[in-house]
């Protein structure tokens, strides 16, 4: 069964160079959301600053787009 993002090799060096493309997108995608979520904890704590009493509320909905993923921020 393939998943979605699977290509079929038809040689041991495009199999490597595949898992090599593989790795490099997985490696964008991780550092991007790492990224994301650096930023948006700087925008929170600036928030939570300025407005405590919606704190909670926001770090609630910060940590929930960090579990969730980042993609439909």
């Amino acid at each position: 069964m393939k998943g979605p993002n699977q290509l079929l090799a038809k040689s041991p060096n495009q199999a490597e160079t595949l898992a090599q493309q593989n790795d490099q997108l997985f490696r964008s995608k991780e550092l991007q959301m790492t990224e994301n979520i650096n930023v948006r904890a700087f925008y929170a704590r600036s928030l939570c600053k300025s407005a405590p009493e919606i704190t909670i509320y926001i770090c609630t909905v910060f940590v929930q787009a960090s579990c969730y993923g980042t993609d439909n921020l």
